[in-house]
């Protein structure tokens, strides 16, 4: 923006320090979004393994050649949504098993956290010098959305 920013003096052991802690944070994150994707996807794989009857009300309401039957089809069917929801869920847990396990190799590797760490202060100091401008820039969007009246406030009637 327009000031010059100043990155604050630091060793090579305290950058380590952040880039090993941020890889480690990412990985962990990677590790517990992938567990309870599993844990998901796993849930709508067994949900597709039950048979299920649908509602209906006309013979229409079912499949072709099913009949409707106390408001029930009296053939079960199985919904291939959850089939296809757990196999996506399964696949995108296991691209973040191997998104965590690679962030844990590289919170190992020292050249890496220094760099990480080096980039991170450094963004640090960046946002430091700009925030009197973030804040200039979120006070005009305030006051220039304050009198839209597309903002709607549900709680009061202002007579429009």
């Amino acid at each position: 923006m327009g000031t010059k920013v100043s990155i604050p003096k630091h060793t090579a052991s305290e950058a380590i320090a952040r880039g090993r802690s941020t890889a480690t944070s990412s990985a962990w994150a990677s590790i517990i979004f992938a567990i309870i994707l599993g844990v998901v996807g796993i849930g709508l794989i067994i949900a597709y393994s039950i048979p299920q009857r649908r509602a209906c009300i006309l013979d229409e309401d079912c499949t072709a050649g099913d009949k409707c039957n106390e408001r029930q089809c009296s053939k079960a069917t199985r919904s291939i949504g959850f089939l296809i929801g757990g196999l996506a869920c399964l696949l995108i847990a296991g691209i973040l098993v191997f998104v965590g396990k690679h962030n844990f190799d590289l919170s190992h590797d020292d050249a890496y956290d220094q760099q990480l760490g080096e980039r991170l202060i450094r963004q640090d100091a960046a946002n430091a010098a700009n925030a009197p401008y973030y804040a200039g820039a979120a006070a005009i969007e305030a006051l220039a959305n304050s009198g839209s009246r597309n903002n709607y406030d549900y709680g009061h009637s202002y007579g429009y």
